[in-house]
């Protein structure tokens, strides 16, 4: 970095930020401890030498700032489209709204690596990845986050990201998908769709069960090609923390001699977001499958893992999980996910016949 009048920063290849640089002496640095998306503590040099941990609220945006023994030091809080609504104390905590990167008071935007956005709820230019055409809000390209504000974010300036909850769970859960050679179709087959599938983490409504799908699309198929994608918005929530919390019940039922819970608990997070995800391929090709043949089929998925892919089913996820940038009108059903359903069929599940 150049140290000049002005405000240098780096950043790591992610586009997280690391370190910000004002004025002419050192003690104008900063540097940044990212995490999940955001900033989990920032260490500066003047007027004192100390640490700082920063708190987001459910979309990302640091509201406050404590000292390294708890301490309140600096608060924050924003109008929905991002502008400051008010504020206490100030410890220099940088202002950063629903994980966009830090604002610059002198132009009043936020900077993302692809474009500038605007506190008064508009980008400054056009939105390099297309929208989604069951989506029309998203088709307008200067729009901030299709309008919802308070639900969703877009830290990267290219396209929709929905609040997920507890990413580094699902992410382990999808690369133990990934490590199979039907987990892996499944998860490319579903990432090709023109409509977006978007996985949280968190309680599920009404309760009794550990995940749920809700829009589930009205997909139009034919021969294994999808042709039209419309209904939706889907939304998938995955509830790890009960479904693990009554595994551990069980297991100790088990050691002490006594019958299980009267409930159908996932072996794992993965068969857990495989189990869901399944929901979406029935809805897709119009099978009416019962919740045992679903669960069925996500075990059959998580079977077999390989060494090879579970090398590089870490980099696989996260690349599943960037933003397209194009539309897929038709995609064709991945053989590895026809040939599984063929041998269902000939085990005799009739569920699984004529994919």
């Amino acid at each position: 970095m150049t140290r000049t009048v002005t405000t240098d920063e780096g950043y790591d290849p992610s586009g997280s930020l690391l370190a910000r640089y004002s004025g002419t002496t050192s003690s104008n640095t900063r540097l940044f401890v990212p995490f999940n998306g955001g900033i989990l503590a920032e260490y500066y040099l003047s007027p004192t030498a100390g640490t700082l941990f920063d708190h987001p609220d459910e979309i990302g945006s640091v509201t406050a700032s404590t000292s390294y023994n708890g301490s309140s030091c600096q608060d924050r809080l924003y109008y929905p489209y991002g502008e400051l609504f008010n504020g206490a104390g100030n410890c220099g905590m940088h202002q950063e709204f629903a994980k966009l990167p830090d604002y610059d008071p002198e132009t009043d935007q936020y900077n993302t690596a692809n474009r500038h956005y605007s506190p008064a709820g508009r980008w400054l230019t056009p939105d390099p990845v297309e929208g989604h055409l069951e989506d029309p809000q998203t088709l307008n390209k200067y729009a901030y986050v299709r309008n919802s504000p308070t639900v969703a974010t877009d830290p990267s300036g290219q396209d929709l990201v929905w609040g997920t909850g507890d990413r580094n769970a699902i992410r382990a859960a999808l690369i133990a998908i990934a490590s199979t050679d039907l987990g892996r179709d499944m998860l490319a087959f579903l990432d090709r769709l023109t409509i977006k599938i978007p996985l949280s983490t968190g309680t599920v409504a009404g309760g009794g069960a550990y995940g749920k799908t809700v829009g589930l699309p009205d997909i139009f198929s034919q021969s294994g090609v999808v042709t039209d994608v419309s209904g939706g918005p889907l939304n998938v929530t995955l509830d790890f923390p009960t479904a693990a919390a009554d595994r551990g019940v069980n297991d100790a039922l088990r050691a002490q001699g006594q019958p299980p819970m009267d409930k159908k608990v996932p072996a794992t997070d993965a068969e857990l977001t495989a189990h869901e995800l399944e929901h979406i391929l029935a809805a897709i090709f119009g099978k009416n499958l019962t919740d045992d043949q679903i669960t069925a089929l996500a075990q059959d998925i998580l079977k077999n893992k390989k060494k090879e892919l579970q090398k590089t089913a870490g980099k696989y996820v996260d690349q599943l999980m960037q933003p397209n940038g194009e539309q897929a009108p038709s995609v064709k059903m991945p053989s590895a996910i026809r040939e599984d359903a063929q041998r269902q069929c000939a085990l005799g599940n009739p569920a699984a016949c004529g994919y």
